[in-house]
């Protein structure tokens, strides 16, 4: 069976500069391993397990792939206090 939706637990976070967030991603209909990937890792990483790490202030899209499906979540680093 292939995956054909990704299920996330946001669709965006506001995060400060140094904070974590953890995706957490479901593959449907079979579970499936998934890959993360930053559009802008100046601004926010993340890991192979999913945790956003915000770098700096500004914003980037985190990619999750499971074969042919795909989900996004958008990012926003404030400037912190």
């Amino acid at each position: 069976n292939t995956v054909t939706a990704i299920l996330t637990n946001a669709s965006s976070v506001t995060l400060d500069p140094d904070d974590t967030f953890q995706i957490i991603a479901k593959t449907l209909p079979v579970d499936r391993p998934v890959t993360y990937e930053s559009s802008a890792t100046s601004y926010a990483t993340v890991s192979d397990d999913g945790v956003i790490t915000a770098v700096a202030q500004g914003s980037a899209t985190i990619t999750i792939t499971s074969g042919s499906a795909t989900a996004t979540v958008a990012v926003t680093v404030t400037a912190g206090a």
